[in-house]
């Protein structure tokens, strides 16, 4: 058997997807943002494109229908004609037929550890590319680099709409702010949400110098009106859990190659979402190996001439996408002395 059907039998679809399976035991991207945004299972969707209707609906009761009458009909109004087209996640991986020869010679067992380390290196690039986007999914739009087949980089934009945003009346340095203050402007954001027919479950996350102003007035000040508790990373206020958001993602390199990276959630910022209507779409792959099917991560081999070698290709093409109305932005936390 020559050595690509070899690398072929190890990438088939039973073997991948035993591997897929190993790989989320000692997957190194924490993907925080992600998994709080789209707890449930990813869809895998068989289309290129996904409806901006399937984003659009809230969650609320609706009338009884008296018996023999028609329908109540959800209306998601002009979003029913639009249409996102997610673009790929398409990297590789060149293996040298040296580096092969010399694991050839070992055996097939070598050859497989070889294998493995660079289908590490391709799902872990992907994951970090998927966070990434979640993350500016969740500022309702995904403005990431991408590049063309020149080369060249250009910005994939997916824009969702503005998201729900809340401006406090006193800031939360205020030198008469208290911890009361807190919990009135999170009440005021669940309340925006429970407008929108949202906020049943809740998520709450504050960058840097907001966690750290909340957590000195929470030790600053008293109150019995409601519980105030600190953790490690988390203070619950009132029954709404803040909880720290430190976290980065690489968005490019600047001209002297180091690494460019934009906080999660901004510093000043806090962010209340119910991640219950958010979907992640995995869209159908525009690779004919793959039958041109939805999966989240796609990997074959391509022999290489010259050089010699093996390219090891992988492909994934999702959509995080977000509802707008479900999440609610504080940015204008501070005073503007501050």
């Amino acid at each position: 058997m020559e050595l690509i059907d070899i690398i072929r039998a190890m990438l088939s679809p039973t073997e991948f997807k035993a591997w897929l399976q190993e790989y989320k035991k000692r997957r190194t991207v924490d993907m925080r943002i992600r998994k709080k945004l789209f707890p449930g299972t990813a869809t895998n969707w068989p289309d290129v494109r996904v409806s901006l209707a399937m984003l659009k609906g809230s969650i609320k009761n609706a009338p009884v229908v008296r018996r023999g009458t028609k329908s109540y009909a959800l209306s998601f109004e002009e979003a029913d004609t639009m249409y996102i087209e997610p673009q790929g996640i398409n990297l590789s991986q060149f293996i040298k037929a040296s580096d092969l020869n010399n694991m050839r010679k070992v055996g097939e067992v070598a050859i497989k550890q070889l294998l493995d380390f660079y289908q590490l290196q391709l799902s872990t690039t992907t994951d970090s590319t998927l966070e990434a986007l979640s993350c500016q999914a969740l500022t309702g739009k995904i403005n990431y680099p991408m590049m063309t087949e020149g080369g060249a980089l250009v910005p994939y934009v997916v824009d969702y709409g503005a998201t729900q945003t809340y401006t406090p009346a006193k800031k939360i340095d205020a030198a008469d702010a208290t911890i009361v203050d807190v919990f009135n402007t999170l009440q005021a954001m669940d309340k925006g949400l429970k407008k929108k027919g949202f906020g049943s479950k809740r998520e709450t996350l504050a960058g840097t110098k907001v966690f750290m102003q909340i957590l000195k007035l929470a030790q600053d000040t008293r109150t019995n009106i409601f519980k105030v508790e600190v953790k490690e990373g988390m203070i619950n206020v009132g029954g709404y859990k803040v909880e720290l958001e430190n976290g980065e993602y690489h968005i490019g390199d600047d001209a002297a190659g180091d690494a460019i990276m934009n906080p999660n959630v901004e510093e000043d910022a806090m962010v209340m979402f119910d991640p219950s209507s958010n979907k992640l779409f995995y869209t159908a792959l525009d690779d004919l190996d793959a039958n041109l099917q939805a999966l989240p991560i796609f990997m074959k081999p391509v022999k290489e001439e010259d050089p010699n070698g093996i390219k090891l290709l992988s492909s994934s093409k999702p959509l995080p996408a977000v509802n707008v109305d479900s999440i609610c932005w504080a940015r204008d936390l501070f005073t503007a002395a501050k």
